[in-house]
């Protein structure tokens, strides 16, 4: 009688039958495409207002108010307050500090466009950028 085992008591390994994880679930992100950049007309297509002659776009949070170029700080914090004010009825006090230019670029074209003003995402784009306005809430 052997005291080892033999290749008959030794399980074998059977690779599993599961989908694959996929990265979302594991926290990575998918790639992101890039399309050209959005232009001022497209945007003002899916903006309010204009207010003080600044067409605004809020995200779908609330979190972000934004507009295509670089609009004059003071001129772009009394839009955000006064869009504010029209839709919520509330009186804000945003101000010139709260105020961002940054650049953009465009990640779903079409008529519900997406855009994206994250440094790395517009680092690593292969599209161009366009410059956007925005106050953060």
């Amino acid at each position: 009688m052997s005291t080892y085992p033999t290749a008959a008591d030794v399980p074998t390994w059977t690779p599993p039958t599961d989908p694959p994880i996929r990265a979302e679930a594991l926290g990575v992100p998918p790639p992101v495409t890039y399309y050209p950049p959005l232009t001022e007309a497209e945007f003002a297509e899916g903006a309010y207002g204009p207010f003080r002659g600044i067409p605004l776009v809020e995200d779908e949070n609330a979190s972000y108010v934004f507009a295509w170029g670089h609009h004059d700080k003071a001129t772009y914090a009394a839009a955000v307050n006064e869009y504010d004010y029209a839709n919520a009825g509330g009186e804000y006090e945003y101000n010139e500090a709260h105020v961002e230019h940054t650049l953009a670029v465009t990640t779903r074209p079409g008529e519900e466009w997406v855009i994206s003003w994250d440094p790395e995402t517009v680092e690593a784009s292969d599209q161009p950028s366009f410059p956007v306005t925005v106050v953060s809430r």
